[in-house]
């Protein structure tokens, strides 16, 4: 790192030492982040807070440091500490060549999937009653990725619970009919970033997105995606989705487009060159790590 020009931070905060020390040194920050590192739940136990709030510290201070800051949720435009700092907003990338629609029918007998991990199955598991209450009377079957269990019960669905792994993962979420992407009412589901909605887009999956911060965002500007405006209307958007092959298809089409044009590896590398050239680099036979 001390050989660099300039070092690109990804979801990574550094101590306010450091940073300075590495500016006296005439080495330029660019910081990339998706999801909040800056919120955390007050009601956590004593010496989580005390972790997280050490970590929101230091989120503000790489902010403030940084020569250019990227990130995926517009909302934090009016964050002060980023206002004033060089930045903008790239939702992704994904890697489009990677994560490539599969070739199905879109059929009556329907997948519902998630992708994610344990540390955010509870972001969907609020749902899983009504997934199941629907599955008394529809065809369906509920696939997640990342995870091996939920705490709910479930009588009428069948539930299908796959490891995550990179190469495994365009694959499994590939087969979905439709996808998930349920954001709580708080903060942090306010400012988080939109990474399924990306891998969703990319494999030309429609899907049900919480109508709020990085979900409205997304559907806003791909005019992909059925909305849910709030918890009361999971229900009759998970049916109109369910039952409407036509608008799945059109919008399997038009959200690979827009993942093609606007989220890819190859349109991020270009963005992060010209970032890299902007910020006035001193040539000192260095590199970027």
């Amino acid at each position: 790192m001390l050989l660099s020009d300039v070092v690109f931070l990804q979801e990574v905060v550094l101590p306010v030492h450091m940073i300075l020390f590495f500016k006296c040194l005439g080495i330029k920050f660019v910081f990339d982040f998706s999801d909040p590192l800056d919120i955390f739940d007050g009601t956590l136990p004593y010496l989580k807070r005390i972790s997280f709030k050490l970590r929101s510290k230091r989120f503000i201070s790489t902010c403030t440091l940084a020569n250019y800051i990227i990130m995926e949720n517009d909302l934090y435009r009016s964050k002060g500490y980023i206002g004033k700092c060089k930045h903008i907003v790239f939702p992704g990338p994904i890697n489009c060549d990677t994560y490539y629609p599969l070739d199905k029918k879109f059929l009556n007998n329907i997948i519902l999937g998630w992708t994610g991990s344990p540390a955010t199955i509870h972001t969907i598991e609020p749902i899983i009653p009504i997934i199941d209450n629907i599955a008394r009377d529809h065809h369906i079957k509920l696939s997640l990725v990342g995870v091996n269990k939920i705490k709910t019960t479930t009588k009428y669905v069948q539930i299908e619970y796959h490891k995550w792994t990179r190469e495994s993962e365009p694959n499994i979420v590939g087969s979905f009919d439709i996808g998930l992407f349920r954001l709580p009412s708080t903060m942090e589901g306010l400012y988080r970033g939109g990474g399924k909605l990306f891998v969703y887009l990319a494999l030309g999956i429609p899907f049900i997105a919480s109508n709020f911060g990085i979900g409205s965002q997304i559907m806003n500007a791909s005019h992909v995606g059925f909305p849910v405006s709030n918890e009361s209307e999971w229900k009759s958007v998970l049916l109109k989705a369910i039952l409407d092959p036509i608008t799945r298809e059109h919008y399997s089409k038009k959200g690979r487009i827009f993942a093609e044009k606007y989220l890819s590896h190859n349109l991020f590398s270009v963005y992060v060159y010209n970032i890299i050239r902007s910020i006035e680099v001193v040539p000192k036979n260095r590199t970027v790590v």
